[in-house]
Formats: structure tokens, C-alpha cells, sequence
């Protein structure tokens, strides 16, 4: 068996196992590294006979990881977060800086803390590019940040025993209104009314409870939910020229929501908080911390 050559292995290698893992292709991983495709495939290859795995086999039209992938990458991850932060000594300069930050989030913490954030990155890190992630059930956050495809989730208070990740308030004290189209039904501003009127919800993943609907049944009533979509967007949608009825947060009155009128809903709801999280080994990488650090600054920018 021929020894493990330790000194075959370096960052531009980890740097492409992490890419294609994240990816799912080479060619994926190629665009995201600014790097050809044939430069991956080689760097694969040494990782391969170096670790004496093949790291990735066929499936479909992609790849996917094998089981000693799924191992290393986590501890390859660290060793390039360590090899960081050993380069640059605790500093960081974003005006040099051409790698791209992912976030995950919805519509919602789109327009109320990513919109003031690209003005913030334009002029702080004019060649990073930020990537934008589609909205996930809360149940899948925890999984998405451990894959490293994201570097932040922008989301609700994760409701999670995880020990990986860490959350930071942003946003607080935003209430839900009710918005409706009032060309097409009345104020749903009575609790008989509320009751009787058909239900939006926004919901990325499968149908869950809502706060919402804990807090009719303490009252010991139940309310018609009628549709569940996955963006906030497409509710407002689905209210326009309808009598459909959706409680939703009052900073969307002037943007999302802006045509539709609004009313306060008919019972006490508790506030909302948003939240960054991200995994723990990102916690003292000087690149990251600058990240949430330039998020906050969005945050709280929307609050004045």
C-alpha cells in the first residue's frame, strides 16, 4: 500500500473537494472556484489517490459524495478556515476580497435586510458576489448550514437543540397585520369575520401549524386555510382580486404588500424576531465575522 503523502495535500486541493461536495458537479464547482473544468477533475484525482477513495461516483446526471466524502469534509472545511485565518492573522480586506457570501433567505429578509446589505457590500467589497438562496422549512436550516452551501440563514428564531449552530437577533418587535383586498371583501378586523373569511399562508416547505393557529385554539376556534404558498410574493399575489385574507408582517406594508389594504387582526399575536444563524466552526473566521458584522449594519439600517 503506498504511504500517505502528506505533503501532496494543500488548500487549492481542499479548496476543490469543498467546491464539488457543495456543487454536486465538477463543473459547478469550477465556475464557483473561477477555476476550468479540467483543473478540478485533475485536482480530484490527486485527492483520490491521496486518500485512496474515488470521493465522488455517478448518479443520474450528477455526482454524489461517498461515505469517506461525507467524513472529510467537515474537517476539510476547518483546516481551510484554519489556514485562513493562520494567512491573515486575524485581518481581512473585502476591497480585494472575489468570493461570493451565500445567504439564505426568504422574500422577506430580502426586502427588509439583503436590499440594504448589496448597497453596503458595493462600496465595502465592490467584487464580492452575494448569492441568494431560496427559502427553506425551518427543519432544513440546520442541515443546509452543517453542508456549508449557505454561510448565513436570515430566517425566523431557529427552534433547534443543535449544538453547531449559533443565532443573532437582528430584528425585533415586527407585528403581523392582516392584509386583503378591499375591493373584494371587508375588513376582516372581527373575530367573526376573521373566522369566516379563507386563509393564505406562506409556507416553504410542507403544510405546518402555525403561530397563528395555536393561538385560535387557546381561544378554542379554528380558522380555513384555503392556500399555502412559498413566498411571501406570492401570497400578495393570490390576494389581489380575491377574498382570500393573510396575516403578515407589518414591514412589508410598504413594499410586498403595498397595494393591498390592512387591518390590525382581531386577537393578541406575539412578536416577531429575526435572526442570523450560521455553523460554529465560521464563528472566528475574520471573513465571516465581517459578513455578519456588514448584516447587522443592514438590519439595523431598516429599524430607523
Amino acid at each position: 500500500m503506498k504511504n500517505f503523502d502528506e505533503y501532496g495535500l494543500d488548500g487549492r486541493l481542499l479548496s476543490m473537494f469543498v467546491a464539488v461536495y457543495q456543487e454536486g458537479t465538477v463543473t459547478g464547482a469550477a465556475q464557483s472556484l473561477n477555476l476550468t473544468q479540467s483543473t478540478v477533475s485533475h485536482g480530484l484525482n490527486r485527492l483520490r489517490a491521496i486518500t485512496g477513495d474515488e470521493l465522488f461516483v455517478p448518479m443520474g446526471r450528477g455526482i454524489t459524495p461517498t461515505e469517506k466524502a461525507h467524513m472529510l469534509v467537515e474537517r476539510a472545511r476547518e483546516i481551510l478556515l484554519g489556514m485562513e485565518g493562520f494567512a491573515r492573522q486575524g485581518a481581512y480586506n473585502p476591497q480585494t476580497d472575489e468570493r461570493p457570501f451565500r445567504i439564505a433567505a426568504s422574500d422577506y429578509e430580502i426586502e427588509i435586510i439583503v436590499k440594504p446589505l448589496t448597497a453596503l457590500l458595493r462600496t465595502q467589497a465592490p467584487d464580492v458576489r452575494l448569492e441568494v438562496m431560496r427559502a427553506r422549512a425551518q427543519d432544513e436550516w440546520v442541515d443546509l448550514l452543517r453542508s456549508g452551501k449557505t454561510d448565513l440563514v436570515l430566517s425566523l428564531e431557529i427552534t433547534s437543540d443543535s449544538t453547531e449552530v449559533i443565532q443573532q437577533r437582528l430584528l425585533s418587535d415586527d407585528t403581523d397585520i392582516c392584509f386583503f383586498d378591499a375591493l373584494h371583501r371587508e375588513p376582516p378586523d372581527t373575530l367573526d369575520r376573521y373566522l369566516e373569511a379563507h386563509h393564505v399562508i406562506m409556507s416553504p416547505g410542507a403544510f405546518r401549524r402555525t403561530t397563528i393557529d395555536k393561538t385560535l385554539t387557546g381561544l378554542g376556534e379554528k380558522r380555513h386555510i384555503a392556500l399555502s404558498v412559498p413566498s411571501f410574493s406570492a401570497v400578495a399575489t393570490m390576494l389581489r382580486g380575491t377574498d382570500y385574507v393573510a396575516v403578515m408582517p407589518e414591514r412589508l406594508s410598504d413594499t410586498i404588500f403595498r397595494d393591498l389594504a390592512n387591518c390590525l387582526p382581531p386577537f393578541e399575536q406575539p412578536r416577531d424576531t429575526i435572526a442570523q444563524s450560521w455553523h460554529v466552526r465560521s464563528t472566528k473566521s475574520p471573513r465571516h465575522t465581517w459578513f455578519r458584522q456588514q448584516v447587522r449594519a443592514a438590519a439595523k439600517s431598516s429599524e430607523s
